[in-house]
């Protein structure tokens, strides 16, 4: 059986000029349904808002023959792949294909996601796995396999197994057509914009065996979104040509430490002020988010209630956290959680803090009469 694959939506839509409304994508749909076509790869929902609600009109259409397929990428090195907020939103999406783009020739490994060999298997395993198990099924796209198999086949035909094991109902060896003689020459113009807006200032980098990169400055203080890179080739020998990408800036990573603290043992509940600085290595302080404390015992049982506080100010966050009467003599763990903002990340839980509920201060009592000056002191012990 052969099955026809349409990715008008994705691929047709990176030509220079080329853009369509969303009512316009889902009538382009319905023409291909009509042309018998078996699989509609409708865009990449994660990408931008516009994708997004493409894919929710196209959740109410009906089509006779044709499926829609939501395009993606393996999960990003070194978190987990239902961590991920882009394939979270495939696995959520009504689209019963996915199909996910990864990486198999080493030259993009070490020039472009900067990723080891061993750790590149695993995001397409854990991804395609990923999906899988959320009742999807995937289609793996080795990108640029060709190009990877001529510079090392081993390692091309490890990531096919790895789609393969991990539950890909289908492998597809993608081709890059160029010049078959290689282009050595020209350069490539990188330009990122928001919409219609320009970011920042072009960049330039020479052809070499193909390959153009540079190094974009992204101005300070870009809000987490998705931006579109703009890649035009320029060179006297070859026909100009263009094509475009997307830059997805994510919310940036903190650290936070909570404080320790002490408090006495107390018969009634009482107030015990709790602390913690949040930092981010992408800004020089952090003034949004939240912080929720949670005091644990040595079971990890909470103490309490959970108390958040109120917007982070300077890299600090504080509360009042109320200790339950009673709480005996013991050590007890603060946690402190960092509550994603907009443009900062969730992070995990921190428990650098601790809290010693010491004794209560005991009154030492001895008794003793005092009579009048002109009489003789008599003192009375308990010795045990």
């Amino acid at each position: 059986m052969i099955t026809i694959y349409d990715t008008t939506l994705r691929d047709g839509m990176q030509g220079e000029g080329m853009s369509l409304s969303v009512d316009e994508k889902v009538r382009v749909a319905h023409a291909l349904d009509s042309l018998g076509v078996h699989l509609i790869e409708a865009g990449f929902p994660a990408s931008n808002p516009k994708e997004e609600a493409l894919f929710e009109l196209l959740a109410g259409e009906s089509f006779e023959t044709a499926e829609v397929a939501a395009f993606g990428m393996t999960r990003r090195r070194d978190s987990a792949a239902e961590d991920d907020p882009a394939l979270r939103l495939l696995a959520d999406s009504f689209a019963p294909v996915c199909t996910l783009v990864g990486k198999t020739w080493s030259l993009h490994l070490e020039k472009v996601t900067q990723v080891e060999p061993e750790e590149n298997l695993r995001m397409i395993a854990d991804s395609v796995g990923f999906l899988v198990a959320q009742g999807k099924r995937v289609i793996y796209d080795a990108e640029h396999f060709f190009d990877g198999f001529r510079a090392d086949a081993d390692y091309a035909l490890r990531c096919l197994r790895a789609a393969a094991e991990a539950g890909a109902q289908n492998v597809t060896l993608s081709a890059t057509v160029s010049n078959p003689a290689g282009v050595n020459s020209g350069t490539v113009t990188f330009r990122l914009f928001a919409g219609a807006v320009q970011v920042g200032t072009a960049a330039s980098g020479p052809v070499t065996e193909g390959f153009a990169a540079a190094d974009y400055l992204l101005p300070a203080g870009i809000a987490p979104q998705t931006l579109t890179i703009s890649a035009a080739f320029s060179d006297p020998n070859f026909t100009p040509s263009s094509g475009e990408a997307d830059l997805i800036i994510e919310p940036a990573p903190v650290v936070i430490g909570a404080a320790n603290a002490t408090a006495p043992f107390s018969a009634t509940d009482q107030i015990v002020p709790l602390s913690a600085v949040v930092t981010s290595a992408n800004a020089p302080s952090v003034n949004e988010g939240t912080v929720t404390f949670t005091v644990y015992d040595a079971g990890l049982a909470p103490v309490g209630t959970a108390v958040t506080s109120g917007t982070v100010t300077g890299g600090a966050a504080s509360v009042n956290y109320t200790l339950p009467a009673g709480s005996p003599a013991q050590t007890l763990t603060i946690a402190a959680v960092y509550n994603a903002a907009a443009n900062f990340a969730a992070n995990a839980s921190s428990v650098d803090g601790w809290m010693g509920s010491a004794p209560h201060p005991a009154t030492r009592h001895d008794e003793r009469s005092s009579p009048s000056r002109s009489r003789s002191l008599t003192r009375r012990r308990h010795i045990s």
